[in-house]
């Protein structure tokens, strides 16, 4: 079948059956139901599937008890709700699993022989170059294996969030407090986050950027306004974040309005306060191929960012998620520091465990 990719329609068909009768079958009736059409439509299906059926010998016919593959039979149930299951207090599937502690998480399961724990070490200061990282009071804590940087990663140095990377790299910029500068291995946990709080990280402040700025950062809308930085929504330059249920004659229909009311509305920050931290865990497969078990909401970013800075192609990451105890957003993108960081710990070593304390996980 011959296929136009633009436009989905079938130019040509032949179709020859083999092991459905006596001899071969050549189904013209189907051919010529498909040449024309488009193969993306249901009437098309719908109509190459009849003459299908009379392409098909008779003696081939299935008999009546067995038909109920071929054939659309409505059927409606006679308690049927047409609001339902609106207003209905229906349990989650897992709820009760979830309720008793029986569910298990990327933490929980338990580690084989051999596995590292990985302890992430972050920026304590903005905007600055990270010139110097001393390990050398971390590497001598008992049980340390490594201490993981920049210099270790294989592929691009990057979460896969833009163009932010994984590890801050000597002479780099660091943006935010609690960015990731590398990761501290042990044999336990609780070593490595130990070990992680004897990293000395050296800053210089930025100088001339073009960007950032050493001004006071603006945090809020009211801070935007009093110095001149809120970006209007003109004609020539639209909001960029258009909002849903957008009206462009608002400001008339206020105008006209009857009564009018003026006031101003404040909500706060939001905090990403999902109950599980971000958890990751990584297991070198056979031939260059990896396995990894994470607390996401995006197990396809966290496989394009492993991806990514191991070097390797998409179809040599399998991502496991099996339940993420909670999100709201926050288990979007920063999950790929921990899903990262413990694959390039893992190329370098065996399977690795990431756990964020709560400290540090709510950036």
């Amino acid at each position: 079948m011959i296929v136009r990719n633009a436009q989905q329609v079938c130019t040509q068909a032949r179709i020859v059956l083999n092991g459905v009768g006596t001899q071969v079958i050549r189904c013209h009736l189907t051919e010529k139901a498909l040449i024309n059409q488009l193969v993306t439509d249901p009437l098309t299906l719908d109509a190459s599937l009849g003459a299908l059926h009379a392409d098909m010998p008779s003696q081939q016919q299935p008999l009546d008890p067995f038909k109920c593959g071929r054939q659309v039979i409505p059927s409606v149930l006679p308690d049927a709700d047409s609001t339902g299951p609106v207003g209905l207090g229906i349990p989650k599937l897992s709820s009760k699993l979830l309720a008793t502690g029986e569910a298990k998480y990327v933490a929980d399961v338990p580690p084989i022989p051999g596995m590292l724990y990985g302890a992430l070490v972050f920026s304590t200061q903005a905007l600055a170059n990270l010139v110097q990282l001393d390990t050398l009071r971390a590497r001598q804590v008992a049980g340390v294996v490594d201490v993981v940087t920049a210099a270790d990663i294989p592929g691009t140095n990057a979460i896969g969030d833009g163009l932010e990377p994984l590890f801050v790299p000597l002479q780099g910029q660091v943006l935010y407090v609690g960015m990731a500068l590398g990761l501290v291995l042990a044999t336990s946990a609780s070593v490595a986050q130990h070990a992680a709080g004897l990293v000395v990280a050296e800053y210089t402040p930025l100088q001339d950027d073009p960007f950032w700025t050493t001004d006071a950062p603006i945090t809020t809308v009211a801070m935007a306004r009093a110095a001149g930085t809120l970006v209007p929504s003109t004609p020539d330059q639209p909001n960029p974040i258009p909002m849903p249920g957008n009206d462009d004659h608002v400001d008339e229909k206020i105008a006209t309005a009857p009564r009018q009311l003026q006031g101003t509305v404040s909500f706060g920050s939001q905090r990403h306060f999902y109950m599980e931290p971000q958890a990751s865990t990584v297991y070198p497969d056979e031939d260059r191929c990896y396995r990894v078990e994470t607390s996401t909401q995006n197990p396809t970013g966290v496989q394009a960012a492993v991806a990514g800075v191991l070097g390797v192609s998409l179809h040599a990451v399998d991502v496991k998620m099996k339940r993420a105890g909670g999100g709201f957003g926050g288990k979007l993108t920063r999950c790929n520091v921990n899903a990262t960081a413990a694959a390039i710990a893992a190329h370098k070593h065996d399977v690795v465990r990431v756990s964020t304390l709560w400290s540090f996980g709510l950036f």
